[in-house]
């Protein structure tokens, strides 16, 4: 599985402290790239496929996809991809 971060959601990672930042860190690679993904989730209402990871005060708004993405040897090949939307705090998430 592959991750990948919107820029809004790198910005904002980068703006926690170093414990804040390895936290939600660790639980998007130990959590979201299971199947079934660990941890607090539900799914955002109204918003078909896309869902919230709890982790203390903040919320990780994320989706999952199928990307076809080339190889080495120049062969297509379907991969499952971690959509990381948006980082945020408890009430600014959903107001977005």
């Amino acid at each position: 599985m592959k991750i990948k971060y919107a820029k809004i959601a790198l910005k904002a990672l980068q703006g926690y402290d170093f414990t804040t930042r390895n936290r939600i860190r660790k639980k998007i690679n130990d959590g979201l790239t299971k199947t079934p993904p660990v941890g607090d989730i539900a799914p955002i209402v109204g918003e078909d496929g896309t869902f919230r990871l709890r982790v203390g005060k903040y919320r990780i708004k994320y989706e999952y996809n199928m990307e076809e993405i080339m190889n080495g040897d120049g062969v297509t090949e379907r991969v499952k991809v971690l959509r990381i939307i948006d980082i945020d705090s408890r009430g600014a998430i959903y107001k977005k």
